[in-house]
């Protein structure tokens, strides 16, 4: 017979192992996670005579993420440390001809939007084929479709997702193109990660008082932050991008590190937006010495020390870019 105390304890220490953000509502006595796939789930804990009932109820998000994180963390309440964990990367992401998309494709990308790179024609591809359906799904009014163009941003800027080269010439579109496409793309996604929502998003408005509205802007927004932490250090690694042009100018860049800040300081709440907010923070730090001087003037140290202090790192990736962050900045 295994203790209460004890199953929580295996239970948390197995969700902060495998870094799915958690968080208990200590009203409904529920313990609340989210994996960073957006899949949802809960965790309650009942007694049953002298047995212990643990529940786990997904909420939303893949079923397939679902049962493998659950299989984990019902064999860690048993003591069992199993092989294979929760495995990392994302499925793999299809593309489809261009001209599946031209039917709806609103936008001209003109010379630029031809122009093939240099290892081939991946760039050009990309322009005229996914990248078309994202920007033709960002200008639907509809919130299934602008969500789908941002999971699809996340797919193709993955590098076990999408591969290398794919992955590259989509972060140099999207941070770099000049053409209608790329600054159409690029607005919307900093403006997702600034404020949390798209401008004029008329379509953002639901009439009926269900949370609808929330829950959308919550998931495109931390969809946003990996694909601005992907992109970023997709062009970093890669080299052959001016880092200093990553960002359009300086007040962007001041923007975005107000917007991460308060993500980062938000991390009891949102654990798994505070993290892909630690990663954004460190990838836009080494764009410029100016980006890394004003992540110190807002108080990033401290705002580290002190998560680092009061324990609210939850899982064991975020503490990792915690330090990461500790470190590039000292």
């Amino acid at each position: 017979h295994v203790p209460p105390l004890v199953v929580a304890d295996r239970v948390a220490a197995c969700l902060r192992e495998l870094s799915i953000g958690a968080a208990y509502d200590h009203r409904d006595a529920i313990c609340r996670a989210e994996l960073d796939d957006l899949t949802r789930f809960n965790i309650r804990l009942f007694g049953d005579n002298d047995d212990i009932i643990l529940e786990l109820q997904r909420r939303s998000g893949s079923s397939l993420t679902f049962h493998n994180a659950a299989r984990i963390i019902l064999l860690s309440v048993k003591g069992q440390h199993p092989k294979n964990p929760i495995p990392k990367g994302c499925s793999p992401c299809w593309s489809l001809r261009a001209a599946k998309y031209r039917c709806c494709h609103e936008s001209k990308a003109g010379e630029e939007g031809r122009r093939v790179s240099e290892d081939g024609s991946i760039e050009g591809s990309i322009r005229g084929g996914d990248l078309a359906m994202v920007d033709c799904l960002l200008r639907k009014n509809m919130l299934d479709a602008r969500l789908l163009a941002m999971e699809s941003l996340r797919y193709l800027t993955d590098e076990n997702s999408s591969g290398a080269d794919t992955s590259t010439a989509v972060a140099q579109v999207i941070l770099c193109g000049s053409d209608e496409q790329s600054v159409n793309i690029r607005d919307a996604l900093f403006s997702l990660v600034v404020n949390g929502t798209l401008d004029n998003d008329g379509c953002n408005q639901c009439p009926c008082d269900c949370g609808i509205d929330g829950k959308y802007n919550h998931a495109m927004h931390e969809t946003a932050l990996v694909v601005l932490a992907n992109a970023l250090g997709i062009l970093l690694k890669d080299g052959r991008a001016d880092p200093g042009k990553l960002v359009c100018c300086s007040e962007a860049t001041q923007e975005l590190l107000v917007a991460l800040c308060e993500d980062i300081a938000d991390a009891e709440e949102k654990p798994t937006d505070a993290y892909q907010a630690l990663r954004c923070m460190f990838e836009l730090v080494q764009t410029s010495n100016s980006a890394k001087l004003d992540a110190k003037s807002r108080g990033v140290l401290a705002l580290i020390e002190a998560m680092q202090g009061s324990g609210i790192c939850h899982h064991r990736l975020m503490e990792e870019e915690l330090k990461k962050m500790e470190e590039i900045l000292r």
